[in-house]
């Protein structure tokens, strides 16, 4: 990696990686190497040529100093932010859309059942309890068959990001590094997922009595409205109703309902300002219902998407686009019932 160009240094004062731009010129900028193995002082080169960036005091090129750099500021950005983007998790015709978690502590290279993983993050699921996750940053090799066995043996959750693809610039952004870290989904997997099992077969006793009209569709809306942990599973349950039964072009709304529902839109559009958060928030859950009842006549069922899953991602790309042009939505979504209305048997 000669090529690549050194950024960030370990901050000898602070103990934390520090960059180019943070620091005094030459060895005042008082940082060694990221790399645990060289360590070796760095002397901070701003020139006004050049960009400016590390070089070690003996000139050396140190093979893994710009891997440190990309691992440890990795783990800096989501220490700082305690949160990160996970990917979504299937089970079955059940599907948890990507989403940003929050972490109530986050700690670095704690050892935990015997391993130590890059960090170990703690958070609050939906039901209320706390749940503990693993993440590792994979710059080179991915988590060995051993750490593998003992995640999955143990029922510990645990998520990889692959930041390999960063290896190829010829430096670190540290802006481009935190968009990826905290709002994008790709090149991370769930090596194992254990507290998304109780949430499937949670939500499968829902769809289960949706299906046998042992609740209404009206009363999910208000419960999950106005929990907060409970609201972004909506979208899981809506979606898992339209998987389970294939066969049928009908929502399990019916016409009625439907009607009511945007009857409750366009009663609340001029007043939306005024509703209590807990109005706001059954609003959001009413327009979510029905944009994900509408994204599939208009999009799977005229045969835009080939399939569900694609229009669902679709869907749930657009969710955050939603809630902030809520009023403009809410009067689109007024027309598109008109239209479809009519057809439905």
């Amino acid at each position: 990696m000669s090529n690549h160009k050194l950024t960030f240094g370990k901050s000898l004062l602070l103990n934390r990686l520090v960059s180019i731009n943070e620091v005094e010129r030459g060895l005042n900028c008082n940082c060694v190497c990221p790399f645990e193995d060289c360590n070796e002082p760095l002397e901070a080169c701003k020139g006004e040529i050049r960009e400016p960036y590390f070089r070690h005091k003996s000139r050396k090129n140190c093979a893994g100093a710009f891997e440190s750099q990309l691992h440890l500021l990795c783990k800096e950005i989501i220490m700082d932010n305690k949160a990160v983007y996970i990917p979504e998790y299937k089970n079955g015709h059940i599907c948890f859309v990507p989403n940003l978690i929050k972490f109530d502590s986050i700690k670095s290279e704690t050892i935990s059942d015997g391993k130590r993983p890059d960090l170990v993050g703690v958070f609050t699921d939906s039901t209320g309890n706390k749940q503990e996750l693993w993440i590792e940053i994979r710059c080179t090799h991915q988590i060995d068959e051993p750490k593998n066995r003992l995640i999955k043996e143990n029922n510990i959750n645990c998520l990889e990001i692959d930041v390999r693809l960063f290896l190829k610039e010829k430096i670190v952004n540290k802006e481009t590094l935190s968009e990826f870290l905290l709002k994008m989904e790709n090149h991370r997997e769930w090596i194992n997922c254990y507290y998304r099992k109780s949430d499937c077969d949670r939500i499968s006793r829902i769809i289960n009595d949706i299906i046998a009209s042992n609740v209404k569709m009206e009363d999910i809306i208000k419960q999950y409205s106005d929990n907060e942990n409970l609201r972004y599973e909506l979208g899981t349950i809506l979606f898992s109703l339209y998987q389970t039964k294939p066969n049928r072009y009908d929502f399990f709304l019916d016409k009625e309902t439907l009607k009511y529902l945007y009857s409750i839109i366009s009663d609340n559009i001029g007043r939306i300002d005024s509703l209590s958060k807990k109005g706001k928030q059954r609003f959001v859950s009413i327009v979510q219902l029905l944009y994900f009842e509408l994204i599939r006549w208009d999009k799977y069922e005229n045969k835009h998407y080939r399939e569900k899953t694609d229009a669902y991602k679709d869907c749930s790309r657009k969710r955050d686009e939603i809630e902030k042009n809520l009023l403009q939505y809410a009067s689109n979504a007024l027309d598109w019932c008109r239209e479809l209305l009519p057809i439905r048997k």
